[in-house]
């Protein structure tokens, strides 16, 4: 997905302004169409600041439905407890659960609840801005061309078929919409 995630990055902000479309409908394409959260932002930034709020807002949706997924589908395929018990043994939920997503949904609490002045925000924005910087710049160091020689091009043509077909999809039906 890194391969992707650079080629969309640069190729998205580009093909948006060649579209000629607007900062909403960029925004809301990116988010949809690309594969990670992080260049969705960053896209969407390099094409606008509105651009790339409703890229990070439409992405972050798009990963809290695949989140409500990942746990029904985890609850349904849990081992359940003692036999003829229906419910899923929690601790097994509980162990393999994300917790960073509770330091997340608290940040977005004690932001929006007015606990933190502007100039606070202001902060905790810029920090995140060169925080997130640096974690990019970390992904991009994981990338390992021998590893993806050695997979093959069948699974990077199938990954590329299904982000070129997920795109055109969604751009036809944001022209309709918005």
């Amino acid at each position: 997905m890194l391969l992707f995630d650079i080629l969309t990055l640069f190729t998205f902000p580009f093909l948006g302004r060649l579209l000629e479309l607007s900062a909403i409908e960029f925004g809301v394409w990116a988010g949809v169409s690309m594969y990670s959260t992080g260049p969705v932002a960053a896209a969407g930034f390099a094409f606008s600041d509105v651009a790339g709020r409703w890229a990070t807002i439409t992405k972050l949706t798009r990963n809290t439905f695949i989140g409500i997924a990942v746990l029904l589908y985890s609850l349904a395929y849990t081992p359940t407890g003692q036999s003829g018990s229906q419910l899923p043994q929690l601790g097994v939920v509980w162990a393999s659960f994300p917790k960073f997503v509770f330091g997340f949904i608290g940040v977005v609490l004690l932001t929006n609840s007015g606990i933190f002045t502007t100039g606070q925000v202001l902060a905790l924005e810029h920090s995140y801005r060169w925080l997130f910087l640096f974690a990019f710049a970390g992904l991009g160091m994981e990338l390992d061309l021998t590893r993806m020689r050695e997979t093959g091009l069948k699974p990077v043509g199938l990954v590329f078929l299904g982000l070129i077909g997920t795109s055109v999809f969604a751009l036809g039906i944001i022209r309709v919409a918005l």
